[in-house]
């Protein structure tokens, strides 16, 4: 039963009913037939769909309820402005489609749609997308473009980014939770504890918190390649959340954790323009045992998932030489 039309207004872009009824309304899409919620944004009610046009063909709609039009609105500005910006820096996105795909935005009832077709495109890390050097070091050089491009406008909305304390006091709970786990491990130097409290006092004090867009969760499948012209795009653009500096790159060097130490070094000198701060390894250093530790507090004792968690923080810590450097071993300084 659907709610009744005095309470406008107050229908979530998850709610699938209202959602597929406002699509029918438009007369583009009379006839297309409504799929699955494939993203729901955790810091705001943006959702993204699967679709299917009356001939069949896959579409990409973006629903944003009326009522945060407006921040919908801002974030397809900013996509406009990273788009001209890597077109004039890349012969590839002046020449091919731009990297982010720009939806037409039409309004029904209490949402308005961003429709775009689906590449049916395949995440680059599902895939091994670069067919040469000369390819990977260049679709490098465009993600970190990317990654700076979104951060060079200050995230506009009310809800802030994570803060010092905020990082604090997630990292205590953090270790207050492992700790028993692992205090008679003996594959895991002891340092452990000190080495990521450490650092999260650290980058407590000198990291920039500023709010930023960043991709964020989404980060595994919004960044996919396309074979023919071998130019990395993004989907789900519109699913920015508020982030800070740094985040974006933390979690792809995470993804890209058992890759070649060449390839890690590449995305970091290419971000910085190769001149790194020392304090991004601390807080790179906290990120990354940030998901080690959490994969082992989630689950179960002596399963599968907690030896490799387990086996995942000895390497991390070899990486680390004994937890007594933030700075990887395989880095090498320029």
């Amino acid at each position: 039963m659907h709610k009744s039309d005095h309470q406008r207004f107050s229908y979530a872009a998850t709610d699938h009913d209202a959602v597929s009824r406002f699509l029918h309304n438009i007369s583009l899409c009379k006839d297309w037939i409504l799929g699955e919620c494939v993203v729901k944004e955790q810091e705001s009610p943006l959702a993204i769909y699967q679709a299917t046009n009356r001939d069949g063909y896959p579409f990409l709609l973006y629903v944003s309820p009326i009522r945060t039009w407006g921040r919908e609105e801002r974030i397809h500005q900013h996509v406009i402005r990273v788009n001209r910006a890597l077109a004039q820096g890349s012969f590839r996105y002046n020449a091919c489609e731009p990297m982010i795909q720009q939806p037409t935005w039409i309004r029904s009832g209490d949402f308005f749609f961003g429709i775009t077709p689906d590449r049916g495109l395949q995440s680059i890390f599902k895939m091994a997308p670069f067919h040469n050097r000369s390819s990977f070091i260049l679709n490098t050089i465009h993600i970190t473009a990317l990654f700076r491009f979104l951060e060079c406008d200050i995230w506009p909305f009310t809800r802030e980014a994570e803060s010092s304390e905020d990082l604090l006091v997630k990292a205590t709970a953090l270790y207050d939770k492992v700790a028993p786990r692992l205090h008679n491990a003996s594959e895991i130097p002891r340092r452990w504890g000190h080495f990521y409290r450490h650092n999260a006092e650290t980058a407590a004090r000198t990291h920039d918190f500023t709010p930023v867009y960043t991709v964020g969760d989404f980060l595994s499948e919004c960044l996919v390649y396309c074979p023919e012209r071998e130019t990395l795009y993004l989907e789900g653009a519109f699913s920015f959340s508020p982030g800070t500096r740094g985040d974006d790159l933390c979690d792809l060097l995470y993804l890209l954790r058992k890759q070649s130490a060449e390839d890690k070094q590449y995305f970091i000198d290419f971000y910085f323009h190769l001149n790194v701060p020392n304090h991004f390894f601390t807080y790179l250093s906290y990120k990354h045992m940030s998901h080690l530790l959490e994969q082992i507090a989630n689950s179960a004792i002596g399963s599968r998932e907690d030896q490799i968690g387990r086996d995942e923080l000895r390497r991390f810590s070899e990486s680390r030489e004994g937890f007594r450097t933030p700075v990887p071993v395989w880095y090498k300084s320029s």
